[in-house]
């Protein structure tokens, strides 16, 4: 099943940027409502998601079944996505994405059972993907 995240996320470092540098900045930027997050915001939200997936996967090897949490909304606003610079934006996004698919790649077998937050690494893996593609989708027709 992680083989299946992997092969994902290869594919989506690779489109993911293509796709957001083929819309206008001012597309990316707008904002519905002063509550909603613009498509930028959203990027940024992948940001973190990776931040902190990251550090479940290098933490639950070795302490058992850490609890890592973060305020998405506060990380979003905190980062100031809406006025970062989308090229350094992508660029962060899919080192973050290499990142943890050489995570993914190096886990031993043993480790794929760990658990971090309650869930296997393995579950992890495979929600990350849905989450991605979830917000990827979010931005592609919104």
């Amino acid at each position: 099943m992680i083989q299946d995240a992997i092969h994902s996320m290869e594919i989506y470092t690779v489109q993911f940027p293509k796709t957001l540098l083929a819309i206008k900045l001012s597309e990316l930027e707008y904002k519905a409502s002063a509550d909603k997050w613009s498509k930028k915001e959203i990027l940024g939200h992948l940001i973190d998601s990776a931040t902190n997936n990251l550090g479940r996967f290098i933490v639950a090897q070795y302490e058992d079944n850490p609890i890592i949490q973060y305020d998405q909304v506060a990380w979003c606003k905190g980062n100031y996505y809406q006025s970062s610079d989308i090229n350094y934006m992508l660029v962060l996004w899919k080192g973050l994405n290499q990142q943890l698919i050489h995570v993914w790649k190096n886990l031993p077998i043993e480790a794929l059972s760990r658990t971090a937050n309650g869930q296997t690494l393995t579950f992890l893996a495979t929600d990350y993907v849905a989450h991605f593609e979830h917000h990827f989708e979010q931005i592609k027709t919104r």
